[in-house]
Order: structure tokens, then C-alpha cells, then sequence
């Protein structure tokens, strides 16, 4: 059996809890990078959900804030990540105890 044969019938499939695990976590980080759009993006129509909430927020800071139209924005914004994690809840919490049970 080759190595590459190895990888794909073994390696792969004992793995796949962690590879699901570590996926989520770095694709919720990547959807909240809020900090570097901050930095890079200049333009108000070029801004990610998260810092056009912020940005919003900045807005009504003075005048009273509208935390109804605020709390909205950031359920849309939690919205798929939260679908994420319903559909893969199972496989994450197979990823973060596999090695416990030895």
C-alpha cells in the first residue's frame, strides 16, 4: 500500500473531526476580522457587515443609538455562523474530544 493510499484510507478519516473542528473555528474568525478591515478598507461602500455595524454605531452615538435596528444588523451577522455551528456541532464536538477517551 502506498503512502498516499495510506493517508486517504486511515490518516484522513480519523482526522476528519479535527480538520471540521479547525475549520469552523478559522472560518469564524475570518467572518469577524473586524480589526483588519478597519485598517485596510477606506470606503463606506466597500465595508464588511461587522464594521459597517460599527460604523453605525459610531453614527448614533450621539443622538441616542437605535439599538433596535443595531441588534438586527448583528443577528444578520451572527446568522451564518450560527448555521455553521447547528450544522456541524456534532463533528466539532467529536474534533475537541477524540483524544480524550485513551
Amino acid at each position: 500500500m502506498s503512502a498516499a493510499m495510506t493517508f486517504w484510507r486511515i490518516m484522513l478519516p480519523l482526522a476528519r473531526g479535527d480538520l471540521v473542528t479547525a475549520t469552523l473555528l478559522n472560518a469564524m474568525g475570518i467572518w469577524n476580522e473586524t480589526l483588519l478591515a478597519l485598517m485596510f478598507i477606506q470606503t463606506n461602500d466597500k465595508f464588511t457587515l461587522p464594521l459597517a455595524l460599527l460604523n453605525y454605531l459610531q453614527q448614533q452615538q450621539f443622538t441616542g443609538a437605535d439599538f433596535g435596528a443595531l441588534f438586527a444588523g448583528v443577528s444578520i451577522a451572527i446568522l451564518p455562523v450560527i448555521g455553521l455551528y447547528v450544522c456541524l456541532g456534532r463533528r466539532i464536538t467529536e474534533g475537541l474530544t477524540m483524544g480524550t477517551g485513551k
